[in-house]
């Protein structure tokens, strides 16, 4: 993830998206779109039939890895700002290697609000 984004320009797609998404309701749609069909919803998906996680687990997961990676990627590509942003690659890797495994395996999180349409 971090050899991707290092080798993203700066008219990246997804990073122009992450940019217009505060100040463009389109734009926010569309970032909310893409992560929900090609990062959150997968990986929730892969946590509930590989992991065993409940369905509820799998998605408070999914959510917060997405939160930590576009705050990553906030702090790094678009702010510029922080030990984020100054950390060398090979720092930045491990350190959010880490994090992002720990959201993995870690104990579940709280749940983030009360479940929807019955799900647990």
């Amino acid at each position: 993830m971090v050899d991707r984004w290092e080798s993203a320009g700066a008219a990246d797609p997804l990073l122009m998206m992450i940019r217009s998404a505060g100040t463009s309701p389109s734009a926010a749609e569309a970032l909310a779109k893409f992560f929900a069909t090609q990062a959150s919803g997968p990986l929730a998906e892969h946590l509930t039939t590989t992991l065993g996680c409940t369905a509820r687990d799998a998605t408070d997961r999914a959510a917060a890895i997405g939160a930590l990676i576009l705050g990553v990627v906030t702090s790094r590509y678009i702010m510029r700002n922080g030990p984020l942003a100054h950390a060398d690659r090979a720092s930045l890797t491990a350190w959010l290697g880490d994090r992002l495994q720990r959201l993995l395996d870690g104990p579940p999180p709280p749940p983030l609000a009360p479940a929807l349409d019955g799900q647990p």
